[in-house]
């Protein structure tokens, strides 16, 4: 499968629920098998549901394909951000 996080990402991006997201690939020991593992940071007071994940797989298999429907949708709390200093 050619993963294609930035497709996956112009989706999650229509849901206000979601705050902001990271979306990866997770390739198999012998590398024969990919999957894609989201991580979810939800928007402030909006709970993390079945409902949610259920809307975003059908929209994400609507749009794309059902090859793209992450494996794991994943609730964080916080995404790690890293800035560069130029000097």
């Amino acid at each position: 499968m050619r993963f294609g996080s930035a497709e996956i990402y112009r989706i999650v991006e229509e849901f206000k629920e979601i705050a902001d997201s990271v979306c990866v690939s997770q390739r198999s020991k012998d590398g024969s098998e990919e999957r894609v593992v989201l991580f979810i940071k939800m928007a402030a007071g909006v709970p993390f549901n079945p409902d949610l994940i259920k809307a975003l797989k059908t929209t994400i298999r609507n749009q794309l394909s059902a090859r793209h429907v992450p494996a794991q949708m994943l609730e964080i709390t916080d995404i790690p951000v890293s800035y560069m200093i130029v000097y």
